[in-house]
């Protein structure tokens, strides 16, 4: 399929229409485009005039396919390259500790973070105490927070809900205003071997998306080679955010806070 922007499938649909009893010769129609436009094109429209196409159909397919490519640029415009780390394409990407504060910042009914790990530098702290006050102040509807007790298994305490609460409480989230903080089922109880979360993304607003291999650590966001990808794309968004919410219906997460 040639692959034009939208404004040469517009023009060449007028230049079509200019003569609705026939249509023009691949000369004609044309003679002002460039070498690439003509390749990909005059193909298409000996196919037309096989097939015993009108004007008027010829027309309506290419304004078709200016619409189809302008949904193409909106789905690539609303896509950018987040990285962490060393960058020498710097003005290609962003930095991702500046995405996450950015897109939590902008959230205005609702957010949800996913990460492995929760990291305890004093940075991130703060960065706790900014959420709880943005829920207290009624700034933000709700909050969901997806997490591993990493620090738990690795000090080999029994991962109860119980236990999952009270470390989260004194360790990670003292403020009254709090998320709504998921674990993963599976790893209630378990021994080592059992699959984990480790999904790492945040959501604002169902909007905005962030899916990272970044964890929730001041490290792994300003340190640490990371990769990841921000889109504005509602849709996709809301694709992600109903993963989530399905499987906390699947009972595969399960509310511990």
């Amino acid at each position: 399929m040639p692959n034009l922007s939208a404004f040469t499938w517009r023009q060449l649909a007028r230049q079509v229409r200019q003569n609705p009893w026939e249509l023009p010769s691949s000369a004609v129609l044309l003679g002002n485009q460039d070498d690439l436009v003509r390749e990909q094109v005059t193909p298409l429209l000996e196919s037309f005039r096989a097939a015993g196409a009108t004007p008027e159909a010829i027309a309506l397919c290419f304004e078709q396919l200016a619409l189809a490519q302008e949904r193409l640029q909106r789905e690539r415009d609303a896509w950018s390259l987040v990285w962490s780390g060393p960058d020498p394409q710097r003005a290609y990407t962003e930095d991702t500790f500046a995405v996450v504060t950015r897109v939590v910042e902008q959230a205005q009914r609702s957010l949800l973070i996913s990460t492995y790990n929760l990291g305890r530098s004093q940075r991130l702290l703060d960065f706790y105490e900014m959420l709880a006050n943005r829920l207290a102040r009624q700034e933000l509807e709700t909050v969901q927070l997806f997490f591993h007790p990493v620090e738990l298994t690795q000090k080999d305490i029994p991962l109860t809900q119980a236990t999952i609460q009270d470390w989260f409480i004194k360790t990670i989230w003292p403020w009254t205003a709090r998320p709504k903080v998921y674990v993963d089922q599976r790893c209630l109880g378990a021994g080592r071997g059992t699959g984990v979360h480790h999904a790492k993304c945040v959501i604002a607003d169902r909007s905005i998306a962030l899916v990272t291999s970044a964890n929730w650590s001041e490290a792994a966001q300003q340190l640490n080679l990371e990769a990841g990808w921000l889109t504005t794309a509602s849709e996709r968004a809301q694709l992600l955010q109903r993963q989530f919410e399905d499987l906390i219906a699947a009972e595969v997460y399960i509310r511990v806070v």
